[in-house]
């Protein structure tokens, strides 16, 4: 949890509150019996709400809505911005490439899928956005000052933030905002989300 956590803050009292906030939930399913101990990650992924529910009240992420009153190409960007924060990189090819009829899946030992969940939201630079947008809209005649600008103003409104401040270097970003906005964005968007989200 520590490794999920330290992304939002370095206070010990914050990371002790939200764990214990997150411990009943990820108890409930076992005491249930719809999974096992085991199920390290489809545990942590039912208690993702509440760690970003407990964050925001703390002050340590901004507060979301169901669903963002955002512009069609802002909520496209928001979305790629989204999957290139909790997608790996390497898998880049697999899920965006096109000629690819089927996206197989990925295959790793259990202990390394939960790192990369435990790990939060990551960095990505900006050419590799601009690609994922590309490859989801399967259209490149958008200038990429329009681009540029939705990007600005999804920093301005916190769902994005830069986190790289040479200008000498190429622009990283990382996405704030959580799954299930995401979700719901891709819903209203007519985007199939799971075709291009490496769910752990």
């Amino acid at each position: 949890i520590y490794d999920s956590l330290s992304h939002y803050t370095s206070s010990i009292r914050e990371m002790m509150s939200t764990s214990s906030a997150m411990f009943p939930k990820y108890l409930e399913p076992i005491r249930n019996q719809e999974l096992k101990m085991t199920d390290t990650i489809k545990l942590f992924q039912r208690v993702q709400p509440v760690l970003v529910d407990t964050m925001a009240q703390l002050g340590c992420l901004p507060t979301f809505k169901s669903s963002l009153e955002l512009p069609y190409n802002s909520r496209i960007i928001l979305i790629c911005a989204f999957l290139a924060s909790h997608n790996p990189a390497r898998l880049d090819k697999r899920f965006f490439c096109k000629g690819k009829s089927s996206r197989r899946k990925v295959r790793s030992r259990t202990t390394a899928k939960l790192s990369e969940v435990l790990k939060g939201p990551k960095t990505f630079p900006l050419d590799r956005l601009l690609a994922i947008y590309c490859s989801v809209t399967q259209d490149g005649t958008i200038p990429c000052s329009d681009i540029l600008i939705s990007v600005s103003s999804l920093v301005s409104l916190n769902l994005l933030v830069r986190v790289s401040v040479d200008l000498l270097e190429q622009p990283k970003y990382k996405c704030l905002v959580p799954l299930p906005v995401v979700q719901t964005l891709a819903k209203e968007s007519g985007v199939d989300l799971e075709t291009y989200y490496f769910n752990h």
